[in-house]
Protein backbone atom coordinates (compact mmCIF):
# COMPACT_ATOMS: atom_id res chain seq x y z
CA UNK A 1 0.00 0.00 0.00
CA UNK A 2 1.47 3.40 -1.14
CA UNK A 3 1.31 6.15 1.41
CA UNK A 4 2.60 10.02 1.77
CA UNK A 5 5.99 10.26 3.79
CA UNK A 6 5.78 12.28 6.83
CA UNK A 7 9.53 14.74 7.25
CA UNK A 8 9.79 13.24 10.60
CA UNK A 9 10.02 9.94 8.76
CA UNK A 10 13.66 11.55 7.46
CA UNK A 11 14.81 12.92 10.84
CA UNK A 12 18.04 11.16 10.75
CA UNK A 13 19.03 11.96 7.20
CA UNK A 14 17.96 15.63 8.62
CA UNK A 15 20.25 14.61 12.28
CA UNK A 16 23.02 13.11 9.79
CA UNK A 17 23.71 16.10 7.28
CA UNK A 18 23.78 18.60 10.44
CA UNK A 19 26.24 16.65 12.26
CA UNK A 20 27.83 16.06 8.67
CA UNK A 21 28.24 19.76 8.48
CA UNK A 22 29.52 20.39 12.07
CA UNK A 23 32.24 18.15 11.84
CA UNK A 24 33.46 18.16 8.16
CA UNK A 25 31.61 21.55 7.09
CA UNK A 26 33.21 23.88 9.65
CA UNK A 27 35.87 22.21 11.90
CA UNK A 28 37.70 19.77 9.23
CA UNK A 29 39.07 17.72 11.77
CA UNK A 30 42.43 19.06 11.52
CA UNK A 31 42.61 17.44 7.78
CA UNK A 32 43.59 19.08 5.02
CA UNK A 33 41.11 21.04 3.32
CA UNK A 34 40.62 19.10 -0.20
CA UNK A 35 40.59 16.04 2.02
CA UNK A 36 37.56 17.89 4.29
CA UNK A 37 36.24 19.12 1.34
CA UNK A 38 35.32 15.46 -0.74
CA UNK A 39 34.49 13.61 2.79
CA UNK A 40 31.97 16.31 3.34
CA UNK A 41 30.11 15.46 0.11
CA UNK A 42 30.46 12.09 -0.10
CA UNK A 43 28.75 11.48 3.13
CA UNK A 44 26.20 13.77 1.68
CA UNK A 45 25.56 11.93 -1.34
CA UNK A 46 25.74 8.71 0.89
CA UNK A 47 22.72 10.61 2.88
CA UNK A 48 20.46 11.31 -0.08
CA UNK A 49 21.03 7.81 -1.23
CA UNK A 50 20.08 6.74 2.41
CA UNK A 51 16.87 8.96 2.14
CA UNK A 52 15.82 7.53 -1.26
CA UNK A 53 16.34 4.00 0.72
CA UNK A 54 13.90 4.74 3.53
CA UNK A 55 11.57 6.46 0.61
CA UNK A 56 11.27 2.62 -0.92
CA UNK A 57 11.43 1.09 2.74
CA UNK A 58 8.67 2.80 3.95
CA UNK A 59 6.44 1.97 0.80
CA UNK A 60 6.60 5.66 -1.04
CA UNK A 61 6.54 5.01 -4.87
CA UNK A 62 5.35 8.52 -6.03
CA UNK A 63 7.85 10.35 -8.17
CA UNK A 64 7.25 13.42 -6.77
CA UNK A 65 7.80 12.41 -3.09
CA UNK A 66 11.23 11.71 -4.38
CA UNK A 67 11.34 15.44 -5.44
CA UNK A 68 10.15 16.84 -2.44
CA UNK A 69 12.67 14.95 -0.13
CA UNK A 70 15.12 16.11 -2.18
CA UNK A 71 14.37 19.69 -2.38
CA UNK A 72 13.94 19.52 1.18
CA UNK A 73 17.17 18.00 2.43
CA UNK A 74 19.09 20.00 0.23
CA UNK A 75 17.09 23.43 1.01
CA UNK A 76 18.32 22.34 4.72
CA UNK A 77 21.81 21.25 4.04
CA UNK A 78 22.56 23.79 1.30
CA UNK A 79 20.68 27.04 2.05
CA UNK A 80 19.91 27.31 6.28
CA UNK A 81 23.26 25.31 7.24
CA UNK A 82 25.84 26.10 4.75
CA UNK A 83 23.84 29.80 3.86
CA UNK A 84 23.59 30.83 8.06
CA UNK A 85 27.23 29.62 8.07
CA UNK A 86 28.12 33.20 6.19
CA UNK A 87 25.96 35.00 8.65
CA UNK A 88 27.28 33.51 11.65
CA UNK A 89 31.04 34.13 11.22
CA UNK A 90 30.03 37.52 10.12
CA UNK A 91 28.31 38.09 13.69
CA UNK A 92 31.24 36.46 15.36
CA UNK A 93 34.34 37.44 12.97
CA UNK A 94 34.01 41.73 13.11
CA UNK A 95 36.17 41.30 10.33
CA UNK A 96 33.59 40.57 8.12
CA UNK A 97 31.92 42.91 5.65
CA UNK A 98 28.04 42.69 5.21
CA UNK A 99 28.54 43.07 1.41
CA UNK A 100 31.16 39.94 1.53
CA UNK A 101 28.65 38.02 3.84
CA UNK A 102 25.94 38.63 1.30
CA UNK A 103 27.56 38.04 -1.54
CA UNK A 104 28.43 34.71 -0.57
CA UNK A 105 25.06 33.91 0.23
CA UNK A 106 24.12 34.58 -2.70
CA UNK A 107 26.90 31.94 -3.81
CA UNK A 108 24.95 29.72 -2.01
CA UNK A 109 21.56 30.72 -3.20
CA UNK A 110 23.15 30.07 -6.67
CA UNK A 111 24.54 27.08 -6.07
CA UNK A 112 21.25 25.56 -5.05
CA UNK A 113 20.27 25.55 -9.08
CA UNK A 114 22.80 22.89 -9.45
CA UNK A 115 22.50 21.23 -6.15
CA UNK A 116 19.00 20.33 -6.74
CA UNK A 117 19.32 18.62 -9.50
CA UNK A 118 21.79 16.42 -8.18
CA UNK A 119 19.84 15.95 -4.70
CA UNK A 120 16.99 14.76 -7.05
CA UNK A 121 19.36 12.09 -8.75
CA UNK A 122 20.52 10.69 -5.63
CA UNK A 123 17.35 10.42 -3.96
CA UNK A 124 16.09 8.36 -7.11
CA UNK A 125 19.14 6.44 -6.78
CA UNK A 126 18.78 5.23 -3.06
CA UNK A 127 14.78 4.47 -4.10
CA UNK A 128 16.20 2.57 -7.52
CA UNK A 129 19.01 0.68 -5.35
CA UNK A 130 15.89 0.07 -2.38
CA UNK A 131 13.67 -1.68 -4.91
CA UNK A 132 16.98 -4.13 -6.48
CA UNK A 133 18.18 -4.89 -3.37
CA UNK A 134 14.32 -6.17 -2.36
CA UNK A 135 13.92 -8.16 -5.71
CA UNK A 136 17.10 -9.86 -5.04
CA UNK A 137 15.57 -10.60 -1.82
CA UNK A 138 12.59 -11.53 -2.89
CA UNK A 139 14.63 -13.73 -5.99
CA UNK A 140 16.78 -15.40 -3.31
CA UNK A 141 14.20 -16.64 -0.74
CA UNK A 142 11.91 -18.12 -3.04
Amino acid sequence: MRRKYRIYDFRYCFLFLMINFIILGTTNLMLPELIADVLFNVFRIVIFIYAGWLLFKINVTYILSVISLAIWLSVFDHILLKGSSFFLDFLFNKNEQLSDVLMAFYGVLISYVIIAPLAILFVYVGRLAGRIYSEKGDRAGS
